[in-house]
């Protein structure tokens, strides 16, 4: 027989004695037995195993035995008189923990132990830290059928588990048994939930297994682990060439906030537009400065990877979305407005350019996108420039492809938000220009959008430069003002939101501010709003909130010594003072013992990226500041 309940076997035990003189319950006679079970810590479930020296000691009286590398102890062979004995438990660095259980002839005894640190001094440790973003590359890769997978999951399949909730208590030895009459053997049990999930056999399908799983006494409840998707994703079928860089930039996230606004006007001056792709549209009327019409159609060079730059630049800010078709734009509702001031060839002069830029400034664009660019300055391109602010446009340029350390005009200007190429999320492209005008960087290399060719029609491309990592912050921009960002506070959003790799501690020649962070700037979730806490492994606060400066450091004093602690952070992303899906969390876990003063970093994520079970330990660590 296997035991998890002894308190409740005692009374059971000592009632019988009352009524009947049950021989054998009062100690009388001696009784064999075995005990096993797990030594985890009382934070986070760790096992303590045989670091950094030994594992915990488990003992009854004369008899003990040391935790393996999963925190499981045995002792076999026990022998009392005694209706009950006491389970002790030590580890260097943790309060002792005892229990004392009731014992039956030949029973096998399961008692897990749950230790807490013992801290060996209050008050004396600083604690000096950082907080940045963490890039989810894998964030909305996994694409449905449409984005209304967020609330139906049918459309992404049959779920391989069902959550069942048993009449009585939720251990390992009810499912054991439970499992062995329906033939299933994988499961987890989750007491946060007080469900068990089991695994559907292979070969079986849900409705049958739930079926049989119902005609169980021991089950008071069957449901299916329904599926969700993560975020919103649109039904594109090239959405999957996308899906690595939109996850990177966490946009799928940042759709399920806003998708745009029709009464934005994104300006892509360049060279010129093949309208009739079956992929654009959303479009206002445009001009044609090297025609010297109002038609900017782009004749194309066939031959060319890319045969319409300005095609593929606009389909990256806002081709047609989620209509069966082609890929997936930055942004699914601003307006295009196309400004023709580059040849076939990619060419143009500062006289086009600049005249472009005045154009579509006069003509209400709220944003204009220049993958363009050139080393010498023009005082009229400044003007042009610095007219186009005035009027309340907000300009974003290619900072250049030549792998040097000078940024191209107009990315160079001051008002101008300068965006570099990324080859991954923490990693600059070898021929993306850094420099002290640099802002930000986004995707640069390996970018699917709308092209053109002659060969294939109306077709799609890969293509590579900062000409690509441009649009992708324009299409951004866009949506930031749509979700209520103000224009003045674009450029300062777009810098506090970026991702930056870990060593990265401020500003970089060839990163900016980092790489660019779609929810995050969307929902205005900068860093200088993350609320940080400390906890003993109790999650029992031991500070009180702080927040980062704009260098995104922070410090805590006064914190005891002990084995583990942890620093657990939280934006608040919609102001809800609720723990959201949506929200950007994080912790890292720290040792205190012999410091006066120790190191901490921590990576804030969107907290339903996290695992289930560190989504469970940041739900224990921010209820110590009152976060429901």
């Amino acid at each position: 027989m296997r035991y998890r309940k002894p308190l409740l076997a005692l009374i059971i035990c000592l009632g019988l004695t009352s009524l009947a003189g049950c021989n054998g319950c009062d100690g009388v006679g001696t009784k064999t037995f075995s005990i096993t079970g797990r030594v985890t810590t009382a934070g986070l479930g760790h096992p303590v195993t045989a670091h950094p020296v030994t594992g915990a000691a488990v003992s009854v009286g004369q008899v003990a035995a040391t935790t393996n590398s999963a925190g499981a102890f045995e002792l076999h062979g026990l022998t009392t008189t005694d209706s009950q004995v006491t389970i002790t438990v030590t580890k260097k660095d943790y309060a002792p923990a005892t229990a004392t259980v009731a014992v039956f002839n030949n029973a096998t005894i399961v008692q897990d132990f749950y230790l807490v640190s013992a801290p060996a001094g209050t008050g004396i440790v600083s604690v000096d830290g950082r907080v940045e973003f963490m890039a989810s590359e894998l964030y909305g890769r996994v694409a449905a059928a449409s984005h209304d997978a967020w609330t139906d999951p049918v459309a992404l399949g049959e779920p391989d588990s069902v959550l069942v909730e048993l009449e009585s208590d939720l251990t390992a030895a009810n499912v054991d048994a439970l499992l062995r009459d329906v033939g299933s053997s994988a499961y987890e049990i989750r007491q946060i939930i007080n469900r068990a999930i089991v695994k559907v056999p292979q070969g079986r399908s849900l409705d049958e297994f739930m079926d049989e799983i119902k005609r169980s006494p021991m089950v008071r409840s069957v449901e299916p682990n329904g599926l969700v998707a993560a975020a919103r994703v649109p039904n594109d079928p090239s959405y999957s060439q996308q899906a690595y860089w939109y996850g990177a930039m966490n946009l799928p996230a940042s759709w399920e906030t806003i998708t745009g606004r029709a009464d934005i006007t994104i300006a892509v001056v360049d060279t010129g537009l093949r309208y009739n792709h079956p992929d654009i549209g959303n479009l206002v009327p445009g001009w044609d400065f090297v025609d010297g019409d109002s038609d900017p159609w782009d004749p194309g060079k066939p031959g060319q990877s890319i045969s319409s730059h300005g095609t593929h630049v606009a389909g990256t800010i806002g081709a047609l979305t989620n209509n069966s078709i082609g890929v997936a734009g930055i942004n699914w509702n601003a307006r295009i407005m196309s400004v023709r001031v580059l040849d076939t060839t990619g060419r143009g002069s500062w006289a086009d350019i600049s005249s472009g830029i005045r154009w579509a400034a006069n003509a209400g664009a709220d944003v204009i996108n220049l993958s363009l660019g050139g080393y010498e300055g023009s005082s009229v391109l400044q003007e042009a420039v610095s007219y186009a602010a005035r009027r309340g446009a907000i300009i974003v340029a290619a900072s250049g492809n030549d792998g040097i350390s000078s940024v191209m005009y107009p990315a160079a200007y001051p008002e101008v938000i300068a965006v570099g190429a990324a080859a991954k999320p923490n990693s600059v492209a070898d021929f993306s220009n850094g420099g002290t005008s640099l802002d930000l960087i986004a995707p640069g290399v390996s970018v699917y959008s709308t092209n053109y060719s002659a060969s294939t029609g109306h077709g799609y491309a890969y293509a590579q430069g900062t000409s690509m990592a441009s649009p992708h912050v324009a299409g951004l921009v866009g949506l930031m003002l749509a979700n209520g960002v103000p224009s003045s506070q674009v450029r300062e959003v777009l810098r506090e939101t970026a991702i930056r790799p870990q060593d990265m501690l401020g500003w970089d020649t060839w990163f900016g501010y980092g790489f660019v962070n779609a929810y995050a700037a969307v929902t205005n979730a900068r860093l200088t709003r993350a609320a940080l806490v400390a906890t003993n492994d109790q999650f029992d606060a031991i500070s009180s909130v702080v927040y980062p400066g704009s260098n995104r450091q922070f410090s805590m004093t006064r914190l005891p010594q002990a084995a583990a602690l942890y620093v657990f952070g939280w934006i608040d992303v919609n102001n809800s003072r609720s723990l959201d899906d949506g929200d950007y969390t994080g912790y890292a876990q720290l040792s205190t013992l012999g410091k006066t003063q120790v190191p901490a970093f921590i990576t804030l994520n969107i907290h339903s990226e996290w695992s289930p079970s560190i989504q469970e330990t940041i739900n224990k660590g921010l209820g110590a500041i009152g976060v429901r």
